[in-house]
C-alpha cells in the first residue's frame, strides 16, 4: 500500500499521556504543524478511566489530577463544585480527559485522531513508517510512544486457562457484571487493582466469596487526601542506598508528630533523583526486597473503596493466601489454580479468576504487536531492569545498538526504569511539556526531567 503524506508527528496511544501532549501541542505548535494520534477508542480515557462505575475512584485528589501542563486548576474548574481533596470516580475523570483532548484538537487544525491501532514501525529516510492493523501505512518525521500501562503478564498460566470464559486477564476490560453473584472469585494480586475489583463486585451486589492470592499478603493502606507532604529536606534522609533510606525514614517517623502519609508524600518529588543516584545493583535490591513495602505506603486506597473490602471481610467472605500461582487447570465449572504457599503447595478452585498482578513492564514478554515488532526491528529495547523502555534523560528512545534516536520519544509508564516515578499525573505533565518543547522549538534545555 502507498503511505499517506508525512506527518510532523505520530503519537501512539490515546490515554492520559496523549491528552497532556495534545494540550501542549494545541497551545504551542505553529499552524503548519501536523500531528496524528492513533487510538482505536476516543482520546482521553484510555483503558483505566473508561469503566462506567461510580465505585471505582481515583487514588489522587482533584488538586493533583489536572491533565493540562501549566494549569493545576484545570480539573477543578471543569468539575466546578468539587473540593480540592475530593476523590472523583474514574469514569468522571475519563470524561474529563475525553473533553480535554477533544478541546485540544479543536484548538489546532493540524491535530487529528485516527481510530486505528499501530502494529508495526520501521525506519525510513523521512523518519518512521507506521502500519496499522488494517495494513494502512502512515509516515511521520517524529513518533511518540504513549502506550500507558500494558496488560498484566499471565504467562504463568497455561493457554487453556487464559482462554477459559471464567478468566479475566485484564481487570480493566473484564465484564464483571456477567459474573454469577453467588460464585467464588479468585483475585491474583492484592494492591489497588485488586481493591478496585472488590469494590466493583460489591457494587454489583456480589454475595459469593473472594480469595486473594498475594506473594507478600500486603494490602494498600488507606488514603487521606487532607494530608500534605512535608519538606524532605527537613527529614535528614540518607538516600545512598535503599537500606540507608529505609533506616533514615524509620528514624524520621519516630521524630515526626504528624500523619505518616506526609512522610510518604515527602519522597514523591525527590524519588527520581534518589532512583538516579542508585546504580542498578541497588535498584535491584530495592525491587527485590523493599518495593512491596513501599508500594502499599505510596499507592494508597480510597476510603470508600477500602470500605467495600472491609464489609466483605467482616462478613467472612474474603480470604487472603500468601503464595504465588504456579499453574492452573481449566475445568467445565471453573478454574483450579496450583499455588505455592509459605507452608507448601495447595490448590484453589473458583468459577472466576481475575489477574490483578499489575501492568506488565517487561517488554520482551508483552503481547502487543507494536512492542514485539519494534524490539525485533531493533528500534527499541527494554531497559536493563525490565521496567519499561530504554531511553535517555531527554525522553528519546534508545535502539538495540545503544543509540539515542533523535526523532523517537517515549513518555509515561514506559519510562519507569529511568526515574521509577513516571505514572502520576504530575510526572506525565512534565513529560508532555518537555517533549512538546523539543518538537516545536527544539529546546534541549527543557528536556531534562525535573528531579
Amino acid at each position: 500500500m502507498t503511505a499517506t503524506r508525512t506527518h510532523d508527528l505520530a503519537v501512539i496511544g490515546g490515554g492520559l499521556s496523549a491528552t497532556a501532549l495534545a494540550c501542549e501541542l494545541g497551545r504551542h505548535a505553529g499552524p503548519a504543524f501536523r500531528a496524528v494520534f492513533f487510538n482505536r477508542a476516543d482520546l482521553g480515557p484510555g483503558t483505566a478511566y473508561a469503566p462506567q462505575s461510580a465505585s471505582l475512584l481515583m487514588n489522587g485528589p482533584v488538586r493533583a489530577m489536572s491533565a493540562v501542563p501549566g494549569d493545576d486548576r484545570h480539573l477543578a474548574h471543569y468539575l466546578v463544585n468539587e473540593t480540592d481533596d475530593a476523590l472523583i470516580c474514574r469514569a468522571r475523570f475519563g470524561a474529563y480527559l475525553r473533553a480535554t483532548s477533544a478541546n485540544a484538537l479543536a484548538q489546532h487544525a493540524g491535530l487529528s485522531h485516527e481510530r486505528a491501532e499501530i502494529v508495526d514501525i520501521e525506519r525510513i529516510d523521512a523518519g518512521y513508517r507506521l502500519t496499522d492493523e488494517r495494513g494502512k501505512r502512515h509516515d511521520a518525521r517524529n513518533v511518540v510512544f504513549a502506550l500507558g500501562n500494558l496488560p498484566p503478564d499471565d504467562r504463568f498460566l497455561p493457554e487453556s486457562v487464559r482462554r477459559h470464559p471464567g478468566y479475566a486477564g485484564d481487570p480493566w476490560t473484564a465484564d464483571i457484571a456477567r459474573f454469577d453473584p453467588t460464585a467464588d472469585v479468585v483475585i491474583i494480586g492484592s494492591r489497588l487493582t485488586a481493591m478496585d475489583t472488590i469494590a466493583l463486585l460489591d457494587e454489583r451486589a456480589f454475595r459469593g466469596r473472594v480469595h486473594i492470592i498475594s506473594r507478600h499478603g500486603l494490602l494498600p493502606l488507606i488514603e487521606d487526601t487532607t494530608v500534605r507532604g512535608v519538606d524532605a529536606g527537613t527529614l535528614d534522609l540518607d538516600t545512598r542506598t535503599p537500606y540507608t533510606l529505609l533506616r533514615s525514614m524509620r528514624a524520621a517517623e519516630k521524630r515526626f508528630s504528624g500523619d505518616w502519609r506526609a512522610l510518604a508524600e515527602a519522597l514523591r518529588p525527590i524519588t527520581p533523583a534518589i532512583w538516579r543516584g542508585w546504580d542498578n545493583r541497588e535498584r535491584k535490591r530495592f525491587l527485590r526486597h523493599l518495593q512491596s513495602m513501599w508500594a502499599v505506603h505510596r499507592y494508597r486506597v480510597p476510603p470508600a473503596t477500602y470500605a467495600a473490602f472491609e464489609r466483605m471481610n467482616n462478613e467472612g467472605r474474603i480470604t487472603i493466601y500468601r503464595g504465588r500461582v504456579v499453574s492452573g487447570i481449566a475445568r467445565p465449572n471453573g478454574i483450579t489454580l496450583e499455588i505455592q504457599g509459605r507452608n507448601g503447595a495447595f490448590t484453589l478452585h473458583a468459577a472466576y479468576v481475575v489477574n490483578c498482578t499489575g501492568p506488565n513492564a517487561n517488554l520482551r514478554t508483552v503481547a502487543h504487536p507494536l512492542v514485539q515488532n519494534a524490539i525485533a526491528r531493533g528500534i527499541m529495547r527494554p531497559d536493563p531492569l525490565a521496567l519499561g523502555i530504554d531511553a535517555n534523560d531527554d525522553y528519546r528512545v534508545i535502539d538495540a545498538g545503544g543509540n539515542s534516536q533523535p526523532n523517537l520519544f517515549a513518555m509515561g509508564p514506559l519510562l519507569r526504569g529511568l526515574w521509577y516515578e513516571t505514572t502520576a499525573v504530575n510526572e506525565i505533565r512534565q513529560h508532555a511539556t518537555a517533549i512538546a518543547a523539543a518538537l516545536v522549538h527544539g529546546d534541549a534545555s527543557m528536556l531534562h526531567h525535573a528531579s
